[in-house]
């Protein structure tokens, strides 16, 4: 992977210098042999040429390594020694490059009171907002936007944080990460389904999830647990679990996403035992607990979701 010429920070075209198209975010493996780009729908062979594609966007994680079912640490992009005397950079020039253009990223955080993710994604030195109607619970008011999202949606907005401080986003967010109310579209509320649908709540439910399927931005990416919006939007792209990254709880939670790949595991560790009901079915434990905050409490995102969301999709 080299650059047709030094890389001058700051003012140099991506799309100007060679890639390989297994580092790139778009590439989809199908086996160790061929993969396919997302982007443009066509078939990418892993003995791929280098390429000057405009919609190259860096990934360190090779797509045809991952596809063998490793860990996400063996399958890293491993820079190359640079050639000497050639005036050529290879794969690490190439990689620190993509990576400082990379790294301030301007991220809202839809419907987030905790802060979890908006924290993550800081610590990592993103711009990243939490937007929601509530105050936030995370301690960094100066992070928090408490107002309706809709309106900064698609960018081209200013707002207020928390602490009184002016923003603007000039052009597109880069990344929006949206958690919308699940009360409505959940599986768990079916009992309340024919009454919801009746008086309207649950459309209103849906139509707000959809205001985020519609946003103008390039990467997005949607949380909610298993629920009606499998049907009447799509199948998520995945389905994870907080256990599978270091979180020893049960919640199925979908992800719908656009331009952004799959989240890997990164810790699975044992579950909990179960609750047993009345009914004989079995709930995770701990989904009964916290009281009158109960809803609340189910509703934050796990620590080792949210870290997970930042260093792979950051």
């Amino acid at each position: 992977m080299r650059a047709k010429a030094p890389p001058r920070y700051g003012d140099t075209d991506i799309g100007d210098m060679e890639h390989y198209c297994r580092y790139c975010i778009h590439c989809i493996a199908q086996d160790e042999t061929e993969a396919v780009c997302e982007e443009l729908n066509i078939i990418v062979k892993k003995t791929s040429i280098r390429n000057a594609c405009k919609s190259f966007d860096f990934c360190e994680i090779d797509a045809f390594y991952i596809c063998r079912g490793g860990t996400p640490e063996n399958c890293r992009y491993k820079p190359r020694i640079p050639e000497q005397g050639h005036g050529m950079y290879e794969q690490l020039e190439l990689s620190q490059y993509l990576y400082k253009v990379k790294a301030h990223m301007k991220v809202l955080v839809a419907c987030e009171e905790s802060q979890r993710v908006c924290t993550e994604f800081r610590q990592r030195g993103h711009e990243a907002y939490s937007c929601d109607i509530e105050p936030c619970s995370g301690g960094h008011p100066e992070w928090h936007i408490k107002a309706d999202v809709l309106p900064l949606l698609n960018g081209s907005s200013s707002f207020r944080t928390v602490d009184g401080t002016a923003h603007r986003v000039d052009g597109k967010w880069d990344m929006i990460v949206a958690f919308p109310p699940c009360t409505h579209l959940a599986s768990s509320g079916a009992r309340y389904f024919k009454e919801k649908r009746e008086d309207g709540r649950q459309q209103q439910g849906i139509d707000f999830f959809m205001q985020f399927v519609h946003a103008d931005c390039g990467k997005i990416a949607i949380e909610n647990p298993v629920g009606i919006m499998s049907g009447i939007y799509r199948k998520p792209d995945q389905i994870i679990q907080p256990y599978e990254f270091g979180d020893a709880f049960e919640k199925r939670t979908c992800l719908w996403l656009k331009g952004l790949p799959k989240l890997m595991k990164t810790n699975i560790v044992g579950i909990p035992e179960r609750q047993k009901l009345k009914s004989g079915k079995t709930m995770p434990a701990w989904y009964s607990k916290g009281g009158r905050d109960r809803q609340k409490n189910r509703s934050k995102t796990f620590t080792g979701i949210a870290k997970a969301m930042a260093e792979q999709w950051g």
